[in-house]
């Protein structure tokens, strides 16, 4: 569990509260479910998998080092929105 809620630093948990993609709690182990929930996974590994492995290639700049997590927080953020749509900060 120590490494699931250490993996959870990863993700940009601040940015999916703030867009109402997933509740906020004080509880990190909520936290974590709710997480998961808005990846469509069940644990890190799958995660991994799903969001480290993507079925699509995107062009990089080695100029900038590269963040999964926030990554797939974009893509994840369109495929959960209406239409595609992502609200702005």
């Amino acid at each position: 569990m120590e490494s699931q809620l250490t993996w959870l630093k990863t993700i940009p948990v601040k940015e999916l509260i703030e867009r109402d993609a997933i509740p906020k709690t004080d509880n990190k182990i909520i936290e974590l479910r709710e997480v998961f929930r808005f990846y469509g996974v069940s644990s890190v590994d799958s995660w991994h998998t799903v969001w480290e492995q993507p079925a699509v290639a995107a062009r990089r700049c080695p100029l900038f080092k590269s963040n999964p997590g926030a990554t797939s927080r974009g893509f994840a953020l369109v495929r959960s929105s209406p239409e595609g749509q992502v609200r702005p900060l």
